[in-house]
């Protein structure tokens, strides 16, 4: 299964391609909890459209995990870092799990339970990222961490 990590993840919504980009990166916002410029700003740190980012997200697969490109744990994670600090997940270089769980319930609102599922993934991802210093690292991976938890999760 593909995946666009976290913000991924937790994060990312499947967006039609016959909206407009603006509309795109619109929605995106709206539905990670930044403003439109927030998302523009992250976009112009990482040097790249939102189409660009869509594109690159698309080639990131759970089942690859540690063999992705530079350029896509770069970009990806780079940008996710971005939102997450936006968004206060990521603050000096750490997850912080109980802004993740609010964001998730902020999401996931469809979902009454959405926490039960996510709050065990989150922390063993909090736990498995806690060594690593590089914001863009630390948000791929865990992003990645946590879409591979609830697909087991899911499949138990």
């Amino acid at each position: 299964m593909k995946s666009f990590g976290l913000f991924v993840c937790l994060l990312l919504c499947v967006l039609p391609s016959q909206i407009t980009a603006k509309d795109q990166k619109v929605m995106f916002a709206k539905a990670v909890g930044v403003k439109v410029e927030d998302v523009v700003e992250c976009l112009n740190k990482i040097n790249t459209d939102f189409e660009t980012l869509m594109e690159l997200g698309d080639t990131v697969s759970i089942e690859d995990e540690g063999t992705h490109t530079q350029e896509v744990i770069s970009k990806i994670g780079c940008f996710g870092a971005c939102i997450f600090k936006k968004n206060g997940l990521l603050v000096n270089s750490k997850i912080i799990p109980e802004k993740v769980e609010e964001a998730s319930t902020r999401m996931g609102r469809r979902d009454p339970n959405v926490l039960e599922y996510l709050r065990p993934a989150i922390q063993r991802c909090t736990n498995r990222v806690s060594k690593l210093t590089n914001d863009c690292d630390i948000t791929f991976m865990f992003s990645q961490c946590v879409v591979k938890e609830m697909q087991s999760s899911r499949s138990q």
